[in-house]
């Protein structure tokens, strides 16, 4: 095998992992239900975790642990319908601070309730001006 491809051959875990600036915001995502079937008021209970802490549960994601580098970044816990525009203008905040103290992100992933989703993403556009990508993620129950 020649060096070229021997490179090309290099395990994700040897390489310099790409750094994503990971934001939650709250959502169902966050939400921890009464019950493991609790489908319809899981929000009933009042615990929205951090996203440090649901990333901490996730556990590993196997190529996707392997391939880039996970940053939780505090924000607020909200539910979807919570969002202000006090809110979109502090994650705005944070979201420009961050990208300017840590030039090294590749990127940031906003995880986010699915009602509202819509609407910060759209204020974000507007507001931010970043070099890095940015993706704004919310899942269903």
């Amino acid at each position: 095998m020649n060096s070229e491809a021997s490179n090309l051959a290099m395990p994700v875990r040897d390489a310099v992992r790409p750094r994503i600036a990971v934001i939650g915001t709250g959502g169902t995502f966050a939400m921890h239900a009464r019950h493991r079937f609790d489908w319809v008021e899981y929000s009933e209970s009042g615990v929205v975790h951090p996203i440090a802490k649901l990333l901490d549960d996730l556990g590993n994601l196997g190529d996707v642990a392997d391939a880039v580098e996970l940053v939780p970044v505090r924000f607020r816990a909200l539910g979807s319908t919570g969002i202000t525009p006090a809110d979109w203008l502090a994650l705005a905040r944070l979201i420009g601070e961050t990208a300017r103290c840590d030039p090294g992100l590749a990127g940031f992933a906003v995880t986010h309730g699915t009602a509202t989703l819509e609407e910060t993403a759209w204020f974000l556009d507007l507001a931010l001006t970043l070099d890095q990508p940015m993706a704004i993620t919310g899942p269903q129950p």
